[in-house]
């Protein structure tokens, strides 16, 4: 295989959940939120391609859940839950195949280190946001048009490919979306390293300072000597009716999910003295082979 891997600019959602983006001005501050009830569903699809993702985010005062659904034919969907109290700091996590729930703290944005000293090739990315300065309303939320360029320059015997992705999107900023003070956005890049070779040093550059948000309605072309690849985002509804609190919570009779000593839960097996012994039980056996062999 070869040590090169096409580089792939990927749309984080917040959340999503993905890393502040280091070309940010800053990394966010956790915040509580008031939210009045809300609800906004979109559908994420790749054009040629049969997948597709429906999430459904619900905000209300200061607890926000995001139901996100993959389709695939020929697969049933799977389904992920998440129900976050900023107030409480918590995400509870939903299996609800399995009946079950996992809860995990939220992340303190402000104690993390800096990003690592890399000594590999130089990377140069710049990154070109434009805001159109056109508005529409999406529910009580102002959407804004933004246009990024986002252009991959590697530098000699870098392990990532050169390439230009272009997002053309409607985004919407609500104060305190996901706890904190400012929309975490991310834009990743993948690279092969060969056996005893070092990763990339990647440098920002930006020169249009436009901000995206949670879009609720996206086209990104990321463009490669690979070929080209098209993603997009696509509002279907959005509802200011009130919303039910038991969304926000344990459904009844679902049990806690198997911690995991390497962290994590088990999706699939629920916390109990039997299958806390026997999960212990089989990472004491793998660490000891791997003493031996």
């Amino acid at each position: 295989m070869s040590g090169r891997l096409t580089a792939v600019a990927l749309s984080a959602l917040a959340a999503v959940s993905a890393g502040l983006s280091p070309h940010a001005p800053q990394r966010p501050q956790g915040v509580v939120p008031s939210f009045a009830d809300f609800t906004i569903e979109t559908q994420q699809s790749a054009v040629g391609s049969s997948w597709r993702s429906v999430e459904t985010l619900y905000l209300a005062g200061a607890r926000y859940r995001r139901d996100l659904v993959h389709e695939m034919p020929g697969a049933p969907a799977r389904r992920f839950i998440s129900m976050t109290s900023c107030a409480d700091r918590r995400t509870v996590q939903l299996y609800a195949d399995a009946r079950l729930f996992a809860v995990s703290g939220l992340d303190d944005w402000t104690r993390y280190p800096g990003q690592p000293v890399l000594l590999g090739a130089e990377v140069l990315v710049m990154i070109d946001g434009v805001d159109t300065g056109e508005r529409r309303h999406v529910g009580p939320f102002e959407a804004r048009h933004v246009r990024t360029t986002i252009t991959v320059e590697p530098g000699l015997g870098a392990n990532t490919e050169p390439g230009t992705t272009e997002i053309d999107g409607w985004y919407i900023n609500p104060p305190g979306l996901f706890c904190r003070d400012q929309f975490a956005q991310g834009d990743a890049w993948l690279e092969a390293v060969k056996p005893g070779g070092r990763s990339d040093r990647r440098v920002y550059r930006t020169k249009g300072a436009a901000r995206r948000g949670y879009p609720v309605e996206e086209t990104t072309r990321v463009m490669t000597a690979a070929g080209a690849s098209v993603n997009r985002v696509d509002f279907t509804r959005v509802s200011e009716q009130a919303l039910d609190p038991a969304l926000f919570e344990i459904p009844p009779g679902y049990r806690a999910a198997l911690p995991l000593p390497w962290g994590g839960h088990d999706p699939t097996r629920p916390d109990t003295l039997p299958n806390r012994a026997a999960v212990y039980w089989t990472s004491f056996t793998q660490y000891v082979r791997s003493i031996f062999h």
